[in-house]
């Protein structure tokens, strides 16, 4: 059997490096745990998921190369990754998140090596902390869709920038095209980027002459989609609008605290999220933040971390026409991230037991976990979900039903053998996914083909009795109301003004 020499092992527990490479593993290993656990059932199959899930569904079918995604302003290339798994799985939850948790593993060690580079080992692990064990981050990384791929290219860009490859003005081009290829809202957080990186390096002027490799690459990544949105319309509901936009001014201030407390991801998975919790973790995160930019070292860095979040805000301002929390999902972890820099500077003031440090942001990975599912997942897993609203920005309310578990209404469906519709496509296209692969599922497509129709069971409580219809189809549905068409009117709007 193999051993170390006594000398080699002194020398290996006396490397500087050892307690922050023991520190991250850890790190690992639960973010891993926390990423993956229940993966398919935590949640249920999203409304949007089902939507990706048909186009996938399409390209197994027509069994021919493809070009072109679910709408034209989101690339195709996330399909690609997701129908082996489909294929293999068939049209599951888990099948469709696979491709996104092996994104969230490679993001998160080009985020370490990034953090690295950038600050000490030390704050790169407080950083690291904050960003993947945030509300934002944890929750929404178990959602299959394509923005949420956008952090993996946000850190290979960041990585190939802050390395010294020959060719990184290439590389970092062709990242960011593939970014903006892969949803429009990346070219926000690239804006930031350019900013920072145009700031840092204004004394050296000359040297953006050589940086023409990088148009190369961009065109290179978004060549095909810059042709896909030339040639077919892109949906009129996702173009900034100057018209409105000093609506969406107006209620930015209040989105981003729904954002950056968390609250708006959390009411997505239970309905409206505690305001005592929200205040105390906008209060936590804020005080941070502050620390980080009034704190030694690296106050410039951290500074200019800030201009690159509100780089970003702005610019999600103008190109969305409305909030919704994934359009500024990395600006939210950036700004944990920083929260997680603050506390690591006044960590390092108040202790200089490197050891202490090391452990600490195991216990708040441990802790954020914790929280996480104490209030989100045993609640969630408890009801299945809920069909209530709660704020998603500061302009409108939108129902938690798009999350809850479809299972009971697929129960009732293959039950009683109803032919069935949903006007709302977020239910539809769930049963529609599921349908591929059971075609006891009686889904149809349009409304004079289907003796029922279902809709999300709304209300002050969804599970009061009370709610039920004497003509209602499996009454027993907490999150879900099926009717007769005859008697069918049109639903509560699942986005609502406040």
């Amino acid at each position: 059997m193999l051993s170390l020499h006594d000398t080699q092992i002194k020398a290996l527990l006396k490397n500087k490096n050892l307690p922050t490479f023991l520190t991250i593993v850890v790190i690992f290993i639960i973010f891993l745990f926390v990423s993956t656990y229940n993966l398919g059932s935590f949640p249920a199959l999203v409304g949007d998921e089902g939507y990706e899930g048909l186009s996938v569904i399409d390209h197994l079918k027509n069994d021919k190369p493809f070009v072109f995604g679910r709408e034209s302003y989101v690339s195709y290339w996330s399909d690609y990754t997701r129908l082996p798994f489909v294929q293999w799985l068939g049209p599951t939850a888990l099948a469709m998140r696979i491709p996104l948790v092996v994104a969230s593993i490679v993001t998160f060690w080009l985020a370490w090596i990034v953090l690295k580079r950038l600050f000490s080992d030390y704050l790169a692990l407080f950083t690291m902390v904050f960003l993947f064990f945030s509300p934002q981050y944890t929750l929404s990384q178990r959602i299959s869709w394509p923005i949420f791929f956008l952090p993996l290219l946000f850190f290979l860009l960041l990585f190939f920038l802050t390395g010294n490859s020959r060719y990184k003005s290439l590389f970092s081009g062709l990242v960011a095209g593939l970014g903006v290829a892969t949803h429009m809202v990346f070219i926000a957080p690239l804006s930031g980027i350019v900013f920072i990186y145009i700031v840092s390096q204004r004394r050296k002027f000359k040297e953006f002459l050589s940086w023409w490799p990088a148009l190369v690459g961009f065109f290179a990544g978004f060549g095909m989609q810059l042709n896909i949105l030339s040639t077919f319309r892109v949906e009129s509901s996702r173009v900034g609008s100057f018209f409105n936009i000093g609506a969406r001014v107006k209620d930015l201030f209040l989105t981003l605290l729904y954002y950056f407390s968390g609250s708006a991801n959390i009411g997505e998975y239970i309905g409206e999220f505690s305001e005592n919790w929200t205040r105390i973790i906008l209060v936590f995160i804020f005080t941070l933040a502050i620390l980080a930019l009034i704190l030694k070292p690296a106050r410039r860095k951290t500074w200019l971390w800030l201009g690159g979040i509100l780089i970003t805000i702005i610019i999600t301002t103008f190109i969305a026409n409305y909030f919704r929390s994934r359009y500024l999902h990395i600006a939210t972890i950036c700004f944990w991230g920083l929260a997680g820099l603050g506390l690591g500077k006044l960590l390092l003031i108040i202790t200089k037991n490197k050891i202490i440090i090391a452990i600490l942001p195991i216990v708040i990975a441990i802790v954020f976990s914790t929280w996480t599912f104490i209030f989100v997942y045993r609640p969630y897993t408890a009801t299945a979900g809920t069909a209530k609203f709660f704020p998603d920005s500061g302009a409108s309310w939108d129902t938690a039903g798009h999350f809850s578990g479809i299972e009971p209404l697929i129960n009732c469906v293959i039950k009683t053998k109803a032919t069935v519709y949903a006007p709302e496509p977020k239910i539809l296209n769930r049963l529609l996914f599921f349908h591929y692969n059971n075609k006891k599922i009686g889904a149809v497509q349009t409304i004079k083909k289907a003796p029922w129709v279902i809709g999300y069971r709304s209300g002050p409580d969804v599970t009061d009795k009370t709610l039920r219809r004497k003509d209602e189809l499996c009454p027993e549905l907490d999150n879900y109301i099926v009717t007769p068409n005859s008697s069918y009117t049109a639903p509560t709007p699942t986005t609502q003004t406040p």
